[in-house]
């Protein structure tokens, strides 16, 4: 019975905080402002970009634009802090934009900070530096986190932060697809390290790094600012840099096509260091490595740490049957919402986390349910399918240590919540039920 009240709890706050926070998805709104679908903006100048970044702060504003560049655009001594969030299509048309510095507090940086899953940006070159102080996690040059689409995309320069730092993107997302893209210049960061991505849970094809990652002692020694109790836990040291990779610095979904050319890592320092993915827990096909590999444990010219496979097969009629226990289990949980308005901030900061992951789940299903199954061999999206059943099996396999933690913080709330949480209970128990299905 505590297991499942658990379980319960832990989920009864997510979908809380759901509630309560989030940027709100810019496929799911309708233009407020600023464009029309389809509308067009040709930009020539700086000043124009700068324009266009300003006006980005509403998600709105770029929802249905197609922007094109017209020229090369020199951000030195501009005072650009990055475009916001961006929902459009971006053609760069191989130009160049220069003097990107990034240096403010914060996390999730990057020329564009967010990059949603309408969004696609390709042909442009970005030269530039990253390195922005505080907590600093999710930096990348093209975007702090991606969602979308990047083709045909480099940079060259210099990016670093703490978590989640790549050449192109931070964090890209199970949604996000990076397709011939490179980076060049110096990557460097304290957890999940990647030339072209930090963590990816989406596709990464075709892309190569000649970048150097974590190349010297000191970009390997983490300062106390940087350790968190998630490094603590996961880390066997929390003073020496992990999951570094050539690619990626850990990849949960697809890497296909893709080539690391340059070095990763310093002799004797660092755990999980690979040429192309620190810690793989996905799929890795068709890639190679040049560069030179070192560490002081877990190194590999490929791979550094290989996480367990497991060989799924879904059924279509159990995955449409989860799907609808999913919504049932949130309109339980909306209903006792209403007891726990006092969440402490420990709470918030570990729904935060958890939030993220069940986004993750619910995002997996979105791809998979409809048409199931697929014929692989005529879908030209495969590799964003694979990595959404990857994603699927390792979210549902994370969920009850995500609740566990929870429930340690929420002892007392819970004695509140008890005829919703029988509730609340019996449908986690008819979900996991639904999972032994699955994975029978």
């Amino acid at each position: 019975m505590l297991k499942r009240i658990k379980q319960a709890v832990g989920l009864l706050f997510f979908c809380c905080a759901l509630y309560l926070s989030g940027i709100a998805a810019c496929a799911q709104e309708m233009p407020q402002a600023g464009t029309e679908v389809g509308e067009e903006l040709r930009i020539r100048t700086t000043e124009e970009f700068l324009t266009f970044a300003d006006a980005c702060r509403l998600d709105s504003y770029s929802q249905g634009l197609s922007v094109v560049l017209e020229g090369d655009i020199d951000l030195a001594g501009t005072g650009f802090a990055g475009i916001p969030i961006f929902c459009g299509t971006l053609e760069g048309g191989g130009h160049i934009v220069s003097g990107l510095s990034l240096d403010a507090d914060g996390s999730v940086q990057g020329l564009f900070r967010y990059l949603t899953e309408t969004a696609v940006v390709r042909n442009l070159t970005v030269q530039g530096r990253v390195t922005p102080q505080g907590s600093r996690a999710g930096a990348g040059g093209i975007a702090g986190e991606n969602a979308g689409r990047i083709e045909g995309c480099s940079f060259s320069g210099y990016v670093s932060g703490g978590d989640a730092v790549g050449g192109i993107a931070g964090r890209n997302m199970l949604t996000g697809v990076v397709e011939n893209c490179g980076a060049d210049g110096r990557i460097a960061g304290k957890h999940t390290v990647g030339g072209i991505v930090g963590e990816n849970a989406g596709v990464l094809r075709d892309c190569v790094n000649l970048a150097q990652i974590n190349t010297n002692a000191q970009e390997n020694t983490v300062k106390l600012s940087d350790i968190t109790v998630d490094a603590l836990i996961h880390s066997e040291s929390a003073n020496v840099a992990t999951d570094v990779g050539g690619v990626a610095g850990i990849s949960s979904g697809v890497i296909r096509g893709c080539e690391n050319r340059g070095d990763v890592g310093y002799v004797h320092m660092g755990y999980n260091i690979g040429g192309i993915a620190g810690t793989q827990a996905g799929y890795i096909v068709d890639c190679r490595n040049q560069g030179s590999i070192r560490g002081r444990k877990e190194v590999g010219g490929i791979v550094g740490q290989m996480e367990p496979a497991i060989e799924i097969v879904y059924s279509a009629d159990t995955l449409q049957i989860l799907q609808g226990q999913v919504n049932t289990l949130s309109a339980l949980t909306d209903r006792a919402s209403a007891n726990v308005q006092n969440s402490t901030d420990g709470i918030n900061k570990e729904l935060a986390a958890l939030r993220d992951q069940v986004e993750s789940v619910k995002g997996a299903l979105k791809i998979i349910t409809p048409g199931y199954p697929p014929d692989l061999s005529q879908m030209p999206n495969r590799d964003s399918y694979l990595a959404a059943v990857n994603q699927l099996n390792k979210g549902l396999g994370d969920m009850e240590g995500a609740v566990n933690r929870i429930f340690a913080a929420t002892q007392s709330t819970a004695q509140t919540l008890s005829s919703d949480l029988r509730a609340v209970t019996d449908q986690v128990n008819v979900i996991n039920r639904t999972k032994v299905e699955l994975l029978s």
